[in-house]
């Protein structure tokens, strides 16, 4: 987000590809912005603006303000896997979560809860109203081929249960 030229070179490949703005997700860290706030928020701007939507990683494992949330020009906020993963402080990080995914919802935010790994985590989660996530629980990363190989499965009938995306839904169909 820090070369200039970023919004323009992105946007100029999406369009060689062919692929919808509302397609693509850029995932910016908390940090990134506090440290360079000018200069990213114009980057995050430009690219919003042809449709191409901004997720916020690592939100709540920084030093953001709250009240500066709402001044960010973003799509998403992610829950960082701390805070999903973390088995000693349970209820205290319960009461985060919740408190994250209703400031999410009162500012118009998607949520992403990262790094499920249990049906526990993802049962939490659901309980909370959290919609979106991604972990182990659902796929590893994959490569090009392993992602083209599994889009197939999920196409074949009786192929593979649908859990692999870049955030599935924790919503019950």
């Amino acid at each position: 987000m820090l070369l200039p030229d970023l919004p323009n070179f992105i946007e100029v490949t999406r369009q060689k590809y062919e692929l919808p703005p509302s397609c693509l997700h850029l995932e910016v860290t908390e940090s990134m912005i506090m440290n360079h706030r000018d200069t990213v928020v114009a980057a995050i701007e430009k690219l919003r603006a042809v449709g191409i939507k901004i997720d916020l990683d690592d939100f709540d494992t920084g030093y953001s303000s709250l009240s500066c949330l709402h001044e960010f020009p973003i799509d998403v906020l992610k829950i960082d896997r701390a805070f999903v993963s973390n088995q000693i402080h349970v209820c205290e990080f319960s009461a985060l979560k919740h408190a994250i995914v209703n400031l999410a919802d009162n500012l118009g935010l998607v949520v992403v809860a990262e790094g499920i790994e249990t049906r526990e985590q993802l049962a939490s989660l659901q309980a909370l109203g959290c919609e979106l996530g991604q972990g182990y629980f659902f796929a590893p990363p994959l490569n090009q081929a392993e992602l083209e190989e599994y889009a197939v499965r999920l196409a074949t009938p009786g192929g593979a249960a649908p859990r692999i995306a870049t955030a599935c839904s924790l919503v019950e169909a």
